[in-house]
């Protein structure tokens, strides 16, 4: 390990890399900035003390070999520094997207996890995402080796077609419009006579019948997300949601019961997309309903006997001061103001807890802790003091930094 260290570690960020403004919500920026940040040559900035390598390159771990701790720095910053997707940083490592994906999340944590307590603080673990998406070019460039239909509707745009003739030549064009929008290409909507006739949808006078024979012409998920942005049907996870309910994807199927037994037309149609063999599987449905019966829908959700449980937040306030506001799901697993306490729990000592439960270890925290399901939460504005707390406990508890 002693010839590692000697020799130079090579620059893969810019400066402007180690001047990412952090985000509030979990981002790949977040995860440049930080490696950028840890590697950088700091003295061409200034804001920060030198960073040695030694301190931020960890040691090999007992069961590790130096042949794979230098194949997993390889792979990482091939897939962080390089303008390469997952696929194809694999193919020239000679590993899988997966592993990929599995060995930089890894590093990243391990990197996090020796690094300098004031980058740690900056940059908590839960702002990462170790996702990227390719440049403009890299996914135009791929579809272009593909002989993919989104470029060539590029190239015809770019040449100055219609939205009008570029249906006439290419078919249907929606997911091609969806992954130019990506590219920061715009291709108008073409409202058509199917689309025109769907306009009746806004037509209060329409008997509950002819309202449903319009939605069961909802017939693919093309057709749905075109009516949704439109304004003229609303998805029913929205619906339930303004009703106060909480609940997941194995809930809404009664709220479908509900307002199906109450004579609300209802439409559902599958989300399809190919599979890795290229056949085309169902990935999930979507549930939804006329816009101008959301408010009568939401009325008769709110006053359901039958989904009395689903007004019941399952978040749980399990540690720290018993009173106050408590989050719901969505605001928890967001993460823009929540984060996982098993993660900071992490960072403090170096690796997590097993063997104990972590609510023993919260027990007479000052800071409000929620549960949901197996999920532990803590309030990001109160980080600093809950990181005091758990410092403390963990040390009394003989589970100090590792």
């Amino acid at each position: 390990m002693a010839n590692r260290e000697k020799q130079p570690i090579p620059n893969l960020f810019t400066e402007e890399d180690a001047k990412r403004t952090v985000t509030d919500t979990p981002s790949w920026e977040n995860t440049l900035g930080f490696l950028a940040e840890l590697t950088y040559p700091v003295d061409a900035i200034s804001t920060t003390p030198p960073v040695d390598p030694k301190n931020w390159l960890p040691p090999i771990r007992p069961w590790d070999n130096a042949k794979r701790y230098i194949k997993r720095f390889e792979i990482s910053s091939r897939y962080a520094s390089q303008n390469e997707s997952m696929d194809e940083a694999g193919q020239k490592c000679g590993v899988t997207r997966e592993r990929v994906r599995q060995v930089f999340k890894e590093t990243l944590e391990v990197l996090h996890n020796n690094a300098p307590l004031g980058l740690r603080e900056k940059y908590p673990l839960e702002s990462f995402l170790t996702d990227k998406r390719s440049s403009i070019e890299a996914r135009m460039r791929r579809s272009r080796k593909m002989d993919g239909k989104s470029y060539r509707v590029a190239e015809a745009r770019a040449a100055g077609k219609s939205a009008t003739e570029i249906r006439e030549e290419f078919g249907n064009i929606g997911s091609s419009r969806r992954t130019l929008k990506g590219w920061g290409i715009e291709l108008p909507y073409i409202k058509g006579p199917i689309f025109t006739s769907f306009l009746e949808l806004r037509n209060t006078a329409l008997t509950s019948k002819e309202v449903q024979a319009l939605l069961d012409k909802v017939n693919n998920h093309h057709r749905y997300l075109s009516l949704h942005a439109a304004g003229l049907i609303a998805n029913l996870s929205s619906v339930a949601k303004h009703a106060g309910l909480y609940f997941d994807g194995r809930d809404i199927y009664r709220v479908y019961a509900e307002l199906n037994q109450e004579k609300i037309p209802i439409g559902r149609v599958p989300l399809k997309k190919r599979g890795q063999d290229g056949k085309k599987k169902v990935f999930g449905w979507y549930n939804f309903i006329a816009a101008m019966h959301t408010k009568k829908a939401v009325a008769i959700l709110k006053s359901s006997p039958e989904l009395a449980d689903l007004r019941i937040n399952p978040v749980k306030v399990i540690a720290g001061p018993r009173r106050g506001r408590i989050p719901n799901t969505t605001e928890l697993f967001a993460l823009k103001d929540y984060g996982h306490v098993g993660i900071l729990i992490g960072e403090i000592r170096g690796m997590r807890v097993s063997g104990r439960k972590t609510s023993d270890i919260l027990k007479e925290s000052p800071v409000r802790v929620y549960r949901n399901r197996r999920s532990i939460f803590y309030a990001k504005a109160e980080r600093e003091k809950l990181a005091d707390f758990l410092s403390r406990r963990l040390a009394q508890l003989g589970l100090g930094r590792q």
